[in-house]
């Protein structure tokens, strides 16, 4: 790891930490369980924001694998017909008459 990316790492977890130190108030949620009770937990502030929040990051990663997978497979479609029509040039110019004008 470069110290670049370890100094960034660094400041993101003191950023984090401080966060955390000032959202320590506990919130209500309140959610369905499988019977659809209403019931209510107690929790603190930051460990809603912060679960969010890598949620999120979770689901974007997600959307860009399925995404990279589907260009990967573009590509690889793509050299396929590269290679294939390679392929056919190469047996066109090999049938091709040989023109001597000069």
């Amino acid at each position: 790891m470069t110290p670049l990316k370890l100094i960034l790492w660094m400041i993101i977890l003191i950023v984090i930490g401080a966060f955390s130190v000032q959202n320590l108030q506990a919130i209500e949620l309140k959610y369905y369980n499988f019977n659809f009770e209403l019931k209510t937990i107690l929790t603190p502030l930051v460990v809603v924001l912060l679960s969010s929040l890598f949620c999120g990051f979770f689901l974007a990663s997600l959307f860009g694998i399925v995404d990279n997978i589907r260009l990967k497979n573009i590509i690889r479609k793509q050299n396929h017909t590269i290679k294939n029509l390679d392929q056919k040039i190469a047996k066109i110019t090999l049938n091709s008459p040989q023109s001597s004008e000069e």
